[in-house]
């Protein structure tokens, strides 16, 4: 048979979640800062939520934790667009500068 190779695939490692969020991380730290304000959101609301007693309604509480976990996925996005704006002013400044 002649040299054929074009059956053998070349694949490359499976990568895992693991990685893949080291990377997203790396990548939109304040994307994973706002995932994580929700996360600890809706951790801090099942437990009030336990604890609370007979004060508030479920359907209120809900709607207030969902704006409450809103909030910090809105928050953490606004100071990553800040940060990134602030970023790209000062690398102009600092390009006039050379030139």
């Amino acid at each position: 048979m002649a040299d054929d190779y074009s059956d053998f695939i070349i694949q490359e490692p499976e990568t895992t979640l693991r990685i893949r969020l080291l990377e997203r991380f790396q990548s939109q730290p304040f994307l994973m800062a706002g995932w994580m304000g929700t996360f600890g959101a809706l951790i801090y609301g099942a437990y009030r939520f336990k604890t609370k007693g007979a004060t508030i309604k479920p359907s209120v509480f809900a709607v207030q934790l969902r704006v409450f976990a809103q909030g910090a996925i809105v928050g953490s996005l606004t100071l990553g667009m800040l940060y990134e704006t602030y970023r790209k002013q000062v690398a102009k400044r600092n390009e006039k500068t050379k030139n």
